[in-house]
């Protein structure tokens, strides 16, 4: 015979089964549904608990260490167990003994459940509790003496919602503190009865009751616990454990945003390491800086779980649980450069498990080390380029390179942009016309200057931008020196040509009139010269007609 206690919000039922199979020690609630089976018990209805879980009814006198009240009267069945005394309160109080806090599952004290499950499988546990802060808030649980990492770190955000339940387990789903819901969870190897656990991770913590559910939806529903006693179901997939990790790793340089650091400044960076996958854990991680030590860098200091394996520095993580910000795993270095130049440091991590996301498995932090005895200095300067030019008129435009710098700059080349207008009618051997005016020098030496002139000839009246741009490489080979100028010119008309005094006359044979050069004066004696000549032209002929009239009709017939 066997004793089933099936406890139901405000009411308690005793039913009584012949079975083989059950145990008459367990006391517990199981119910099926179309998309789940739920195994319900009560927290005060253990089989063996430590002394300092407290059992808490209405009549439950006052407890010394207790500054929380009685909750009771919310609770199903008006009982609930506490862990007392309740030391750490607040955040600010102390770890002092008895002990408040044990972060490794297991080692607090424990209470434990004979429960029948009907079925093996993964069954998600939820638990009603009553939380006032943030040092009451988390619990541990665990099946058959084992508590695995499934079972850890049970997570309370419900501080003021009175009883609540949750699922969540601390930073799982890479959602912060609070985690992802249905997160925590048993695996049942068996159908049968076994031994589920609670253990405590924060002292003050009040249970009432355990919820475990095993989905029968196939990942279609999700099935909840809802007030003190239902469970509602609703459409939805849960993104959960499928034995893939997602290793991420990102560099960050300490004390310093920028890119650049002189030859003789070390610097400070921390490789920083996490599982970004919020369920599944992944092996045998390894982080590798590559920093090419001996060559590029020198060694200062280096995170001491890492080691030196010729020019790389390798950390060896071996399981990273899935972690949210809280679980980011930091190793620094101290490195001091060798030389000048862009010296990258690349850090890449690897793990044995299958990584989903390998895109975020390497960082390169780009620093670019300067020391001032390798660099030039270039000054570009248009030094002669007149107020102003005269359209389809050579000109000269004249511009000076220096190198100011310590070093010698190399591959110097100079950059003359004009407008396509503008016709560059001389340059020197070393200067090549093609869309842009581009002289090339193999290299400048500190305190060396050229200077370059340029005939250029505008076809266009106007204001134009003449542009100069100096690049070399400096000694380094891998830092480039730029200096720039830019003036604006301004292009006028050619003068007009001035008019003689010798006497007007008709056009040439070709007829053309030359109105280019003359001004509007001459223009006007001009026409007036050429309309007296039409006029005495006219008159001349009306004398030549006037006289023809005279004369006989046989004469006018003839003619």
């Amino acid at each position: 015979m066997v004793l089933h206690h099936i406890k139901m919000a405000g009411s308690s039922v005793l039913l009584v089964a012949m079975t083989a199979l059950v145990p008459a020690c367990l006391l517990a609630d199981t119910r099926t549904g179309s998309d789940y089976i739920a195994v319900v018990v009560e927290a005060e209805d253990h089989s063996i608990k430590d002394e300092r879980w407290i059992l808490t009814e209405p009549g439950t006198p006052d407890q010394e260490n207790d500054p929380d009240p009685n909750h009771s009267d919310l609770a199903v069945g008006q009982a609930y167990l506490e862990l007392l005394p309740d030391m750490r309160v607040t955040h600010a109080d102390e770890f002092g003994e008895p002990t408040s806090l044990w972060d490794q599952p297991g080692t607090g004290p424990r209470a434990e459940y004979p429960l029948y499950f009907p079925e093996a499988g993964r069954y998600y546990v939820h638990v009603r509790a009553f939380s006032t802060g943030t040092e009451d808030n988390g619990l541990h649980v665990g099946l058959n003496g084992d508590f695995p990492a499934s079972g850890a770190r049970l997570q309370f955000c419900t501080a003021g919602q009175g009883w609540a339940w949750s699922s969540r387990q601390r930073n799982a789903g890479g959602v912060g503190p609070c985690g992802a819901r249905k997160t925590i969870w048993v695996s049942v190897p068996d159908a049968g009865v076994h031994t589920f656990m609670i253990s405590a991770r924060e002292d003050g913590f009040e249970i009432d009751r355990i919820m475990l559910i095993k989905d029968l939806s196939d990942n279609t529903r999700i099935c909840e616990p809802v007030g003190a006693d239902d469970i509602q179901c609703s459409d939805g997939v849960l993104e959960n454990v499928d034995g893939v990790a997602d290793m991420a790793v990102t560099l960050e340089r300490l004390a310093s945003e920028s890119s650049e650091l002189a030859i003789d400044e070390s610097v400070v960076f921390s490789a920083v390491v996490r599982n970004a996958d919020g369920y599944d854990s992944a092996g045998d991680v390894q982080l590798t800086v590559a920093a090419g030590l001996g060559n590029r860098w020198d060694l200062v200091t280096v995170d001491p779980d890492c080691t030196v394996q010729g020019e790389d520095i390798v950390c060896d993580l071996g399981t990273v649980a899935p972690s949210g910000p809280e679980g980011e795993k930091l190793f620094d270095v101290t490195l001091l450069p060798r030389h000048s130049g862009s010296l990258d440091i690349t850090a890449s991590v690897v793990t044995s498990s299958i990584d989903g996301t390998p895109g975020n498995d390497s960082s390169t932090l780009a620093l670019t080390v300067i020391d001032e005895d390798t660099l030039s200095r270039l000054t570009a300067v248009i030094v002669d380029s007149a107020s102003a030019w005269v359209s389809d008129n050579e000109s000269v435009l004249r511009f000076t390179v220096t190198n100011d710098g310590p070093a010698t700059a190399e591959q110097v080349s100079v950059e003359v942009s004009l407008p396509s207008g503008v016709l560059v009618t001389a340059a020197p051997a070393a200067c090549e016309v093609t869309i842009a005016v581009i002289c090339r020098y193999l290299q400048l030496s500190a305190g060396e200057s050229v200077t370059v002139d340029l005939g250029v000839t505008p076809g266009s009246t106007g204001l134009i931008s003449v542009n100069l741009l100096a690049a070399a490489v400096n000694q380094d080979a891998s830092t480039v020196d730029q200096a720039f100028d830019s003036v604006i010119v301004s292009v006028s008309a050619a003068d007009i040509e001035p008019v003689d005094n010798e006497p007007v006359g008709p056009p040439e044979e070709s007829g053309e009139v030359d109105t280019g050069t003359a001004d509007s004066g001459s223009i006007s004696l001009w026409l007036f010269a050429l309309l007296g000549m039409s006029l005495v032209v006219h008159l001349a002929r009306r004398r030549q007609l006037r006289a023809a009239s005279v004369q006989s009709p046989s004469t006018r017939r003839h003619h």
